[in-house]
């Protein structure tokens, strides 16, 4: 009975130790884009939005070597309201008193919400990146495609720093 219990116990720990190891979790605080707006009416600061697919590798690439980085999730939950959004979700969105739906919501792949389009500006590249300030607007030019940790500090530093007012991205990193 013994030989058994221990057994049990045993494979309890291991194949709890597996699950831990194969769950992906993130530090960031992700946020709905109704939470971040609600959020930033109470509390004014920048909205990042981070958009996805799910057959995207280097969306993938983002979650597990950018967004898991303690540094960037740090600074992402302390200087922003980060949306993590699906591109092509079916789920109905209101933004700035607009709804924003995917027309074709059973059909996923290659069916871009019309959120996404407008945060876009039409242009289908993924991961990408877009920022909007205290009131709504979007700010500078969406960014596309996976930034490694480092570099994707200086993207944010660029938006928290106030800097995309007066330069491009280009000229605030070559001022570094």
């Amino acid at each position: 009975m013994k030989k058994i219990a221990t057994l049990v116990l045993f494979a309890t720990i291991v194949l709890a130790g597996c699950t831990k190891n194969t769950k992906q979790t993130s530090a960031v605080h992700w946020l709905s884009v109704k939470e971040a707006v609600s959020l930033n009416k109470e509390k004014p600061k920048l909205i990042y939005v981070c958009l996805y697919t799910d057959w995207c590798k280097w969306c993938h690439t983002f979650d597990s070597a950018t967004f898991s980085d303690p540094d960037i999730a740090g600074y992402l939950n302390d200087n922003f309201y980060a949306v993590r959004l699906d591109a092509e979700t079916s789920d109905t969105i209101l933004y700035n008193n607009v709804v924003y739906t995917n027309p074709y919501p059973t059909k996923r792949m290659w069916h871009t919400h019309k959120f996404a389009e407008f945060l876009l500006a039409g242009k289908q590249v993924y991961p990408a990146s877009v920022f909007i300030d205290g009131h709504g607007n979007t700010i500078g030019s969406p960014t596309y495609g996976y930034y490694p940790p480092h570099d994707f500090k200086i993207l944010l530093s660029y938006y928290t720093s106030g800097k995309y007012n007066t330069i491009t991205f280009d000229e605030y990193k070559r001022s570094l």
